[in-house]
């Protein structure tokens, strides 16, 4: 068995951001009887993509996080400690497309 940072960073690294959705869907209809799992692919993701500056790609799947499951609170954390750079600024600064 391998992880699924493994996964994510050997197809997304190999077929790019275009294998975004079909892995995750793949992925969660995989996991579907595991129900923290959806929240956890979305995070990973979401990580993924900032990783690479796709910022929309990022914001959709932390707000896929917080639809599954995911607190709000950590959303939050991860807009602060990862995502800076793509997260609109409080005070209406824009951040990355």
């Amino acid at each position: 068995r391998v992880g699924l940072p493994h996964v994510l960073d050997r197809t997304l690294n190999r077929q790019g951001l275009e294998a975004i959705e079909p892995l995750v869907a793949r992925l969660l209809a995989a996991c579907a009887s595991q129900p923290k799992t959806a929240t956890y692919v979305h995070s990973h993701v979401a990580l993924w993509c900032v990783d690479v500056g796709q910022c929309a790609c990022y914001r959709q799947h932390m707000d896929a996080f917080v639809a599954s499951g995911g607190s709000a609170q950590d959303r939050a954390g991860y807009d602060k400690n990862y995502g800076s750079g793509c997260v609109v600024a409080l005070d209406g600064g824009a951040g990355r497309p």
